[in-house]
């Protein structure tokens, strides 16, 4: 079994690698090729707090499969590292013996920018040039570096809560991407004329309004993994081309999806269709430059898994691991 820690994940693990992943693992969900019980998740008792455990499988027609589960604590506490703490469990397929037990929290920050980037590929306009990011935390960065990837971003803008984070991460994104990154007072003045956004915070209520938004854009929606909590309002959701990583799992845990639901601004027939329909040409994906896209997700475990499993074989590879023996012949 191998142990495989953040610090290898981050050395393992590109971007490039996880997109090219991702983008067959969107295929296999979208072609019935993924098993994936929804997740599940309780409270934590003395702390604000939650512990969550998702288990799946993936198929992928091309590369290896996964076999596993992701077991997550998310625990808001300030001056701590990460809030995300745990581990993603690989098994082989055939025996059935754990082969690798991978740090969760750097898988979930190498794997949604990528998803989010695989998704941009596909929805936003070839000439997208100008990226707007709500949030200044690690999935801002992460997202900054994806996006850059598929897409010439010349501009970007950056709001946070906190206008000292905003700042700071504009002051350093400027430095190292060599372009010109403005921290922004408003959610409005972020995406104003932008032609991508990432929604990427912790907000329990809606700080981005359909009303905002040029004609155009694209939008990922990618903070809110809870019913409970939204990012978009529900005329951002009713009024745009919207798409998801896997439609059985937004119906349940997509928080504005729900909202606009129990609102009767959209029906249950609302999502256009999967990423990996457009991946598989079962769709067109965006039908005008005028049209706004969302791209929505709450993080399914196939990302996970087939994440995780391309750092395994990279480890295997490259011989950067920790061996452990976690059963003992007799």
């Amino acid at each position: 079994m191998l142990v495989i820690s953040d610090r290898h994940v981050k050395q393992l693990l590109s971007t490039e690698m996880c997109m090219e992943s991702l983008r067959e693992c969107l295929k296999a969900v979208s072609s019935g090729r993924a098993i994936q019980p929804m997740r599940q998740m309780f409270r934590l008792p003395n702390v604000r707090g939650i512990l969550g455990w998702m288990p799946g499988c993936v198929d992928q027609a091309e590369g290896d499969g996964a076999l596993g589960f992701k077991l997550m604590t998310v625990v808001p506490v300030a001056q701590q590292r990460t809030v995300h703490n745990g581990v993603v469990v690989l098994f082989e397929e055939t025996s059935g013996h754990v082969i690798a037990v991978i740090e969760a929290g750097s898988i979930t920050a190498i794997r949604t920018p990528a998803a989010s980037a695989v998704a941009t590929e596909l929805l936003a306009r070839p000439e997208s040039s100008r990226l707007a990011i709500l949030g200044a935390g690690h999935q801002a960065q992460g997202h900054l570096e994806a996006i850059s990837r598929i897409r010439d971003i010349g501009e970007v803008k950056i709001w946070s809560l906190s206008s000292q984070s905003a700042q700071a991460f504009a002051a350093q994104a400027s430095s190292q991407y060599g372009i010109r990154v403005t921290a922004c007072e408003t959610v409005e003045q972020a995406v104003q004329d932008m032609d991508i956004v990432c929604t990427c915070t912790s907000a329990s209520e809606p700080i981005l309004k359909y009303e905002w938004l040029a004609p155009g854009t694209h939008v990922n929606a990618i903070g809110s993994s809870i019913p409970m909590t939204a990012e978009i309002d529900n005329n951002c959701v009713a009024n745009t081309a919207f798409f998801v990583d896997h439609v059985e799992t937004i119906k349940i845990q997509g928080g504005e999806f729900r909202r606009a639901l129990e609102a009767g601004v959209i029906k249950e027939d609302h999502i256009q269709a999967e990423v990996g329909e457009i991946l598989l040409g079962r769709h067109p994906g965006r039908k005008s430059d005028e049209e706004i896209t969302v791209y929505k997700s709450v993080g399914i475990v196939a990302y996970d898994l087939v994440a995780a499993n391309a750092a395994y074989q990279a480890a295997l590879e490259s011989g950067l691991r920790v061996d452990v023996e976690l059963l003992r012949d007799a």
